[in-house]
């Protein structure tokens, strides 16, 4: 009988010995998620930032009249013309004529958006990078 209590109390400290590798395995696993989290938590917000800038953008070319400043010369030129060679009723003429106002009242917007634009182009780079990062990081962690 008391070979059985000491087989039993063997066998039950090396099931417990398995049992705290394991479990100094799995503390060691999340160490390195969490270290893989602290540095991916902060390229997630990085490339959200990216992509909100691209959406605002992409928003702002919506809304605007024209693209770009050659664009708003050409257009503006052609109302202005229409306004002083042809023969148009008083409607007509009030209506090109505050069509024009808001158009030079956009320019400040449409260098702005321009501006804008060649930012998010420029960044391209750098967020096609934080993007390759992010997806390596995260399945790293998926790993664990």
């Amino acid at each position: 009988m008391s070979e059985s209590i000491r087989l039993k109390q063997v066998s039950k400290r090396s099931a417990q010995s398995d049992s705290d590798g394991v479990r100094e395995r799995l503390r060691e696993i999340g160490a390195e998620i969490k270290g893989k989290l602290e540095v991916l938590v902060p390229l997630q917000a990085q490339l959200r930032k990216h992509q909100d800038e691209l959406r605002s953008v992409k928003s702002a070319q919506r809304d605007m009249p024209v693209q770009n400043e050659e664009d708003l010369d050409s257009q503006m030129q052609r109302l202005e013309t229409s306004l002083m060679h042809d023969s148009l009723p008083l409607a007509e003429e009030k209506r090109i004529v505050r069509k024009l106002r808001e158009l030079k009242l956009s320019r400040e917007s449409v260098k702005a958006l321009s501006t804008a634009r060649e930012s998010v182009a420029a960044s391209k780079g750098a967020r096609d990078e934080l993007y390759a990062s992010v997806k390596d990081l995260s399945s790293e962690v998926e790993v664990l």
